[in-house]
């Protein structure tokens, strides 16, 4: 006799807003974000993620909010990108003391 059984699959809650606020804070506090070359390869990955991920992010752009493709991909997507690199362009005169 064969187990036809339906497989079960463990499920996890997600995090409360406060466990997830908590978290960031003790990152930051802890001076993990302080240096610059760790804020630039954030914001590199940044950009990695939304050209790889670019189709699945402007689908659910598109799913959630019921935007055309093209303006979902120019005002979400592609905007953001752009503003990433141009912070990545300007990262090091605005980090400097002044």
């Amino acid at each position: 006799m064969t187990d036809t059984a339906a497989p079960t699959t463990a499920t996890t809650e997600a995090p409360s807003f406060t466990e997830l606020v908590d978290g960031v804070r003790a990152t930051f506090d802890s001076g993990r974000t302080r240096p610059m070359q760790w804020r630039r390869r954030q914001l590199e990955g940044l950009l990695r993620l939304l050209g790889e991920r670019e189709s699945d992010l402007v689908d659910a752009v598109v799913a959630d909010l019921g935007r055309p493709a093209i303006e979902a991909f120019g005002t979400e997507v592609g905007h953001v990108r752009l503003q990433v690199r141009h912070v990545l362009k300007h990262f090091e005169s605005w980090a400097k003391p002044t």
